[in-house]
């Protein structure tokens, strides 16, 4: 049996990597002698990480013959089905979608979210090519409103983000150390600006900042300016794959932009703020009965401020309802196994 791997790997971002490591981990654990190979940006990397064979992202020749010698295509988590980011990137993953179905290979999306996709024309392509494939495992309720909505005809069941497969409670007590993430975006300086007065609020009533950074080379250029408006220096977390997966962090919060930096602190079970630039933001939020402040837009120094004080006004029940919704996002990231299985299950009396 043999698989192929669509998604945004290799680009040094930890939350894509740690999406790429679950979906092997359910692959390897329903197949173990599974040949896999991943789409990367950075071949060598990705077999050094993942110990998987590799197809270039832009090579689209070797991708065509990937498919071609594949069995069964899979989306490893993320949001891919999507032109927030631009439209190129919606069409590159639908068209190598249909070019899969159209070479009868089975298809699934593991722990996907979707959307949102504008423009009346990518919306009808998007409902036709989903259409055609076997499964969509979102990874939440408004990914799964949202696929009913367009019309979408291929099986939808309700998971979660594939980053809770095999989620263990870490505990951990209440420290006085704040982490923190921000990425780029279109109103950087309004961002360095706010969370440089945010930082220092925190200081001064005693909290030690620490900045988690989710892409090498990104989010690390936002922490360097956010210390120079600050004048406060800010550690920078250590951050893998495996740690994202493992492990207990000594945080009382997170206040962060960046889905994963929201989730990392989800499996650690520390309470978080989230920051929006994306609907995936606030779903994440409302779905773990965390904080969020608003669009980046409108980023405040002081509504930053008004909801960190929230949540450590109520504390304790924000981190036993946290620990609570992990249990349940466990679960349902168990069927992102069921469903593969089923999907493989398929494809293997497909090729008898």
């Amino acid at each position: 049996m043999k698989a192929l791997i669509i998604g945004y790997y290799g680009s040094d971002n930890i939350g894509d990597e740690v999406l790429l490591s679950q979906t092997i981990r359910i692959m390897r654990e329903i197949r173990p002698d599974m040949e896999i190979r991943s789409l990367s940006y950075c071949a060598l990397k990705t077999q050094e990480t993942h110990g998987i064979g590799t197809v270039g992202r832009n090579k689209y020749s070797s991708i065509v013959k990937a498919v071609l010698d594949s069995d069964i295509v899979v989306g490893g988590g993320g949001s891919i089905i999507q032109n927030v980011t631009s439209n190129r990137s919606l069409v590159y993953y639908l068209a190598l979608i249909r070019i899969s179905t159209l070479l009868k290979k089975k298809v699934v999306l593991l722990g996907n979210g979707f959307g949102p996709v504008k423009g009346g024309l990518y919306r009808n392509i998007t409902r036709r090519v989903l259409s055609g494939i076997d499964a969509f495992v979102a990874r939440d309720g408004e990914t799964v409103e949202n696929l009913k909505n367009l019309g979408v005809g291929a099986k939808v069941e309700l998971a979660s983000d594939l980053s809770y497969y095999g989620y263990e409670s870490s505990g951990g007590g209440r420290s006085r150390r704040v982490a923190i993430n921000v990425r780029p975006w279109k109103n950087d300086s309004r961002i360095i600006g706010e969370m440089s007065k945010f930082t220092k609020r925190l200081v001064e009533n005693g909290y030690q900042v620490e900045f988690l950074s989710m892409q090498k080379g990104k989010d690390e250029k936002l922490k360097e300016k956010i210390e120079e408006w600050s004048g406060i220096e800010i550690p920078l977390i250590p951050n893998t794959v495996e740690g994202f997966l493992s492990g207990s962090a000594d945080y009382c919060a997170m206040v962060g932009m960046r889905l994963h930096a929201l989730i990392w602190a989800g499996l650690k079970d520390i309470p978080f703020v989230g920051i929006e630039y994306d609907p995936k933001i606030e779903s994440y939020v409302n779905s773990a009965n965390q904080l969020g402040v608003g669009g980046v837009e409108a980023i405040d120094s002081e509504r930053l401020w008004e909801a960190f004080s929230e949540l450590m006004d109520n504390y304790g029940e924000m981190k036993a309802t946290l620990v609570e919704n992990n249990s349940k996002m466990k679960e349902k990231a168990d069927v992102n196994h069921a469903l593969l299985k089923e999907v493989l299950e398929m494809a293997e009396s497909q090729t008898e």
